[in-house]
């Protein structure tokens, strides 16, 4: 939908811009075809992702990135100019709260959840249990 706004302002929002920088159209047409290829490639981890450890581990994975990015944009560019982008106490407690969970989902033990889900499939044997 951005190009519906973009391109009847074209000449002032993209092509004068790029008349007062060094950069040239094929410049710009490099970085797309670069973002479009990470982000088809970061789909496709994604997928995988999800198809082999299912949407809980794909949501905490999300989840640790979103805190990651929070916590490095604070970082990198926070300025008296930009204060919107500083870490505040808020946005700190919610990457450590994110974090925390992060880090209890990764350390529970997975035996228990292996014996809960083989005893919902019929015709399963939870490990600890013998068939009667």
């Amino acid at each position: 939908m951005q190009i519906l706004y973009t391109w009847p302002r074209r000449q002032e929002l993209v092509l004068d811009f790029l008349a007062n920088t060094t950069l040239s159209m094929s410049h710009v047409a490099t970085f797309y075809m670069t973002l479009g290829a990470i982000f088809t490639f970061h789909t496709f981890v994604q997928g995988k992702v999800l198809e082999i450890h299912g949407a809980q581990a794909l949501g905490i994975v999300n989840a640790m990135r979103s805190s990651v990015i929070l916590v490095v944009s604070g970082v990198m560019f926070c300025s008296p100019t930009n204060p919107l982008a500083c870490l505040t106490l808020t946005s700190v407690a919610s990457a450590l709260t994110v974090s925390a969970g992060v880090l209890m989902w990764t350390l529970a033990p997975k035996a228990a959840a292996k014996a809960v889900s083989a005893e919902e499939e019929p015709g399963k044997t939870a490990p600890d249990k013998k068939e009667e």
